[in-house]
């Protein structure tokens, strides 16, 4: 009576290791992909990004003769805070997602 459930209890800890490894490797694809929105390779493209909601999305809503105030009072500052984080933080980039990636494979 004993193997049966010395069976059942390893096919329970192979399928919550398997769930467990789904998990990490979902998180790792998450996490890979916010860093690859947040913190693109090239920082030209989150300018290109940040441009186009700052112009399309929020200042066109103030009309055109407050529009290319509201994009210069948000821009620059986002430009000089974000420039500051990526030239810090962009050579970690690889190692942001380390701890869920390299227990999901």
């Amino acid at each position: 009576m004993r193997c049966p459930l010395l069976i059942i209890a390893i096919i329970c800890s192979i399928a919550t290791v398997s769930s467990a490894s789904s998990f990490l490797n979902t998180l790792c694809l998450k996490c890979n992909a916010s860093v690859e929105m947040f913190l693109p390779a090239d920082v030209d493209t989150f300018y290109a990004m940040s441009d186009l909601f700052i112009k399309d999305g929020v200042c066109a809503k103030f009309g055109e003769s407050f529009a290319d105030t509201c994009y210069t009072l948000i821009n620059v500052p986002l430009r000089v805070q974000y420039n500051v984080v990526w030239t810090f933080v962009s050579p970690f980039r690889e190692l942001i997602c380390m701890p869920f990636c390299v227990f999901a494979n």
